[in-house]
């Protein structure tokens, strides 16, 4: 009750370190928030950058909980496809005007499909273009078996200067 809003500060710090030594999440301290688990952070990064009527893309087939939250806060929801071994449509995104982007790259629910490093940077690009936002779940990417996981997409901004659109979840 008494502890700082975002969570207890020595979490806080450890878990920034952690998230750039094994996703690339450029990160302060002051930047990261402690949250009850993936629903909650979704709900407040969406509250913090979108008004009520704003469109949100989100991947289709995907994380039903999301729709909740974006129905009880009234945004407009526009569905991308996932298809089995093709993954997400990167073109309907390139050309959509949407405020924000809600997507699990490193693993999409529940289609399982990874996006590569290159279709992340067309994202990012986008995000940047637009001023539009992107929630990366980063949902289950400590489970890639075949190959070392992609780097975040916060990262890959980061690395470029542009994270400032890319809001990172992860849960633990």
């Amino acid at each position: 009750g008494n502890q700082d809003i975002q969570g207890s500060f020595a979490l806080r710090d450890a878990l920034s370190g952690y998230l750039a030594s094994s996703r690339s999440v450029c990160c302060h301290t002051d930047r990261v928030i402690i949250t009850a688990g993936a629903q909650q952070a979704i709900s407040i990064s969406l509250m913090l950058t979108l008004m009520m009527g704003d469109q949100i893309l989100m991947e289709e087939p995907g994380y039903r909980q999301v729709h909740k939250i974006v129905d009880l806060l009234k945004f407009k929801l526009d569905g991308v496809t996932v298809r089995e071994k093709v993954g997400l449509d990167i073109e309907k995104v390139l050309a959509s005007r949407a405020k924000a982007l809600y997507v699990t790259p490193s693993n999409q629910y529940p289609m399982g499909t990874t996006l590569n490093t290159e279709q992340r940077l067309k994202l990012i690009g986008w995000a940047n273009k637009n001023h539009s936002w992107i929630i990366e779940d980063d949902y289950d990417s400590e489970f890639q078996f075949a190959h070392r996981p992609y780097t975040s997409m916060q990262g890959l901004a980061g690395k470029l200067g542009l994270d400032d659109h890319i809001i990172y979840v992860g849960s633990l």
